[in-house]
């Protein structure tokens, strides 16, 4: 059987350790559902493949390893775009996105001139302080455009305006 696609595979196992049976010959699970395929006896390939199948769904369903799809990634990547030195395996910090839309969701105001906006996706806050003399108040349903900037700089546009200089907070 052939699956299409890529799937991303977050092993549980580099931190609470793959099913003992499983440990006898690897950590990696798909290592040894690989090796299968090298056995030349019928049989004992279909064994092997019975084997190794049982012990990865096994992993899944008590919740050691999570089989993550292209779509599940890049909804992770986007969760974690604007966290700097957040470190997961397969999502560091969002990379691979270089901007966001989004939809505000909650707007609240932060002193005299800053504010905290939550947006639709990952429930994300963030902070934008120092705007602009004319910067028109963001409103919940507001489109937004979050993008990167030069190093752990983002910036964010409100409607149409100009972007301005904002940090994820949450």
């Amino acid at each position: 059987m052939r699956v299409s696609g890529v799937l991303y595979i977050a092993l549980g196992a580099a931190i609470a350790g793959f099913p003992a049976a499983a440990q006898e010959d690897s950590r990696d699970p798909l290592a040894e559902l690989r090796k299968c395929s090298g056995i030349a006896e019928n049989d004992a390939r279909l064994a092997c493949y019975d084997r190794q199948a049982r012990l990865l769904l096994s992993a899944e369903e008590s919740g050691e390893i999570e089989i993550v799809d292209r779509e599940k990634a890049e909804k992770a990547r986007k969760d974690l775009f604007g966290f700097s030195g957040v470190k997961v395996p397969f999502f560091d910090e969002g990379e691979g996105v270089e901007e966001i839309e989004s939809t505000i969701t909650r707007v609240a105001r932060v002193g005299r001139d800053g504010w905290l906006i939550t947006i639709e996706d990952g429930n994300a806050v963030w902070r934008i302080t120092d705007p602009p003399m004319r910067f028109n108040a963001p409103r919940v349903g507001d489109k937004v455009t979050i993008k990167r900037g030069a190093l752990t700089s983002y910036f964010i546009e409100v409607r149409t305006q100009l972007g301005v200089k904002a940090k994820r907070v949450e």
